[in-house]
């Protein structure tokens, strides 16, 4: 299979079953085909191709945190004490063992790393906190806790 490099690689039954499945996941193939107007094996070809290629990487439920007691969403920005490669990968493979931590970015500024952390409250918060303010490579911990959530979207693409 010819691998997918860039957005422009994609033809328009390829951008389409993206934006299709972006939206909705769960779509059979058969639904997918009506909605793009292509046939079925088309339509199953272009999107085993994207999946092979790693264009889709997986498909997940959006699960709502509020309705499951975990009501505390916390942004960190997280700043190591060096740039070496060794503490990166060390603090990165301790934020896998906290199950409080939903998403992990390296980033460019002030911080190192943006680390968005899900809580059922700011006490089980402080706990999170104080396990990973007191990893040996981090720095500094500056936390942000959201208000709200303003816009959340899944269907983000270029075209």
């Amino acid at each position: 299979m010819t691998k997918v490099t860039k957005s422009r690689d994609l033809n328009r039954i390829d951008r389409e079953i993206v934006r299709q499945l972006t939206a909705d996941g769960r779509l059979t193939n058969q639904e997918l085909a009506q909605r793009i107007h292509a046939s079925e094996s088309t339509t199953s070809r272009h999107r085993r191709r994207l999946e092979e290629t790693g264009v889709i990487r997986r498909y997940t439920a959006v699960v709502d945190e509020v309705s499951l007691g975990e009501s505390e969403c916390v942004f960190m920005l997280v700043a190591l004490r060096s740039q070496n490669n060794a503490d990166k990968e060390a603090f990165e493979k301790a934020l896998l063992r906290v199950g409080q931590v939903a998403e992990c970015h390296m980033v460019t500024g002030e911080a190192d790393y943006v680390v968005r952390v899900i809580c059922s409250d700011m006490h089980d918060y402080e706990h999170v906190l104080q396990r990973i303010a007191t990893l040996p490579e981090v720095g500094q911990v500056h936390s942000h806790v959201r208000l709200r959530e303003i816009i959340e979207r899944r269907e983000v693409l270029p075209w």
